[in-house]
């Protein structure tokens, strides 16, 4: 029973992290380019600015699951922090994927790429959980939770700094 109310609200979950980062890409812009606010949401086209698409609304769906569901199902706390890091990392994949194939980029595609993201990070995270139904995943915790820390870093850094590569530079 309290698998199938976890599944439901991972269900619930993953539409709000698709809205939520569907709307994070206006942010900035309706802040009138605000500082703060550009460290969490992407101020320019740039892939690794889109990366942020999933990670601000993947931390914070996480942050809930955990305390929600972190005591019944162990699982949850290295299942979200590694998923968390694993969808934020495909949006570059699968939109440097597409566009090797394809020889070029199409606004639906690009859009597309956040909610392939986000579903493929889901179903990551509900087989996690279900597979791994004890608490022998302490390493992946530790090694999942510094890994979305150093990457929380590097947004807050390079949104203001970036390096001179195409993953920073606006496709």
């Amino acid at each position: 029973m309290k698998y199938r109310k976890f599944r439901i609200e991972l269900i619930v979950g993953m539409i709000v992290v698709a809205l939520l980062g569907w709307l994070l890409h206006y942010v900035y812009r309706w802040t009138g380019n605000a500082f703060l606010v550009g460290l969490f949401v992407p101020v320019n086209e740039s892939v690794w600015e889109h990366m942020k698409l999933v990670y601000v609304p993947m931390l914070i769906l996480s942050v809930v699951m955990m305390t929600r569901w972190g005591e019944e199902l162990p699982p949850v706390t290295p299942a979200f922090l590694t998923g968390t890091f694993v969808g934020t990392w495909l949006i570059p994949v699968l939109f440097y994927t597409y566009r090797g194939i394809v020889g070029r980029g199409f606004p639906v595609a690009d859009m597309a790429t956040l909610f392939v993201s986000l579903i493929i990070t889901f179903f990551f995270i509900l087989h996690m959980v279900k597979r791994c139904m004890d608490d022998s995943l302490m390493i992946t915790r530790i090694v999942a939770g510094v890994l979305i820390i150093i990457q929380g870093v590097l947004f807050l850094w390079f949104t203001y700094n970036p390096p001179g590569i195409g993953l920073f530079a606006a496709p």
